[in-house]
């Protein structure tokens, strides 16, 4: 027995682990291995930020291109392109999809100047037409202001399961279109179809809320990652 533990001490293949312990070499420890986990897991939740906010800048500034094509093209475009709903909800759907809270205003404000940049940078450079800097400036405010509030909003419906937030989009939808409807600034047939469209999205929106809320073991994976990434985000 002494012989062999002579030996082990001297082989020059033993190293001592992280624990204190003889390990082969190419053999991780506990600790190392949890190390190597969790950089592993930031980096990826890295890539996957950046990856969200690249996704919201291209598709937010084609959205913009889109909804100044349509408002030019007919009438039933401009009334969609001017409908507020619909441009709040590109800072929501992105506000969901991150996983931090602190990105989640974030990318809602970026959804929504890059919204911005396409609509009056496609009509400058694509037609030519020169809208008022005032004009621009207005609806710019807008979107500072507007934009990391309903990514945030995004956000609380998605990750902390709000129903209160699930309200709030399609509350605007409505809104808007008895509003309108009062000043009598858009066609009947037009404030009705918003506002079907803001009750139908409000009934989605608290539905998966509910069916979330009952199914937890769908989402527990999802929410124990978000746990953790949240845990050591800033």
């Amino acid at each position: 027995m002494l012989n062999n533990i002579t030996r082990s001490l001297s082989d020059p293949t033993r190293r001592k682990g992280a624990l204190g312990t003889d390990r082969a070499p190419g053999s991780l420890s506990f600790v190392e291995m949890a190390a190597d986990e969790w950089t592993l897991g930031r980096l990826m939740q890295g890539m996957r930020t950046v990856a969200w906010f690249v996704l919201a800048i291209t598709l937010s500034a084609a959205f913009g291109v889109i909804e100044r094509i349509l408002q030019d093209g007919s009438a039933a475009g401009w009334y969609l392109a001017n409908v507020a709903g619909v441009w709040l909800a590109l800072a929501f759907v992105f506000g969901a999809l991150v996983s931090v809270r602190s990105q989640a205003w974030l990318i809602g404000l970026i959804a929504e100047l890059s919204a911005l940049g396409g609509f009056y940078g496609y009509m400058r450079f694509g037609e030519y037409h020169h809208e008022p800097l005032s004009v621009i400036a207005f609806w710019t405010c807008c979107g500072l202001i507007a934009g990391p509030l309903f990514g945030l909003v995004g956000y609380a419906w998605r990750r902390q399961r709000s129903q209160f937030a699930g309200l709030i989009l399609g509350t605007v939808f409505v809104s808007e279109a008895v509003l309108l409807s009062l000043t009598r600034a858009r066609p009947r047939s037009v404030t009705e179809l918003e506002s079907i469209v803001g009750v139908l999205l409000t009934v989605l929106l608290l539905a998966a809320v509910r069916w979330r809320k009952n199914h937890p073991h769908e989402q527990s994976a999802t929410d124990t990652g978000t746990r953790r990434r949240s845990a050591v985000a800033p």
